[in-house]
């Protein structure tokens, strides 16, 4: 059986956290800081040590994203349309004697395609071809 003590030890190994600053209802987020690709590789590694199914975990409720886009403000990211739900020890023991993420998120809706990393992607590819235009204009008026 998975106890505190044992979350605390994983956390200070994976995280460098002083085990002695962690509480059962600690938010790896608030408290320490932990998102984006250091949460999702914490909660691999966590599956891994601990043999937990985690396929229904979503990032989304319990992260922000680490880079953002042009036009987030106008196509929100996945976790600005969901309320965001802590990750603590107390779950991540929970989560381990269960052998699976158990977390029953709320009911919500998120859009099939990034429109604000699609648009931004666009837009730099756009400014690409517009510099290689100018470039072989330049070369052009150059060499000729």
């Amino acid at each position: 059986m998975i106890v505190l003590k044992d979350i605390y030890l994983f956390l200070e190994e994976a995280l460098g956290i002083d085990p002695k600053t962690i509480k059962p209802g600690s938010d790896l987020f608030e408290d320490f800081g932990v998102f984006g690709d250091d949460l999702f590789e914490l909660i691999e590694v966590f599956s891994e040590n601990y043999s937990v199914n985690v396929d229904d975990f979503l990032w989304y409720f319990h992260s922000p994203e680490e880079a953002s886009s042009l036009f987030r403000m106008i196509f929100l990211p996945p976790n600005k349309r969901v309320s965001r739900i802590p990750i603590t020890p107390d779950m991540l023991v929970q989560y381990a004697n269960q052998k699976c993420w158990g977390l029953e998120y709320p009911a919500h809706e998120i859009p099939n395609r990034r429109w604000d990393i699609l648009l931004s992607q666009l837009l730099l590819i756009t400014l690409l071809i517009a510099l290689l235009i100018a470039l072989v204009v330049v070369g052009v008026f150059w060499l000729g």
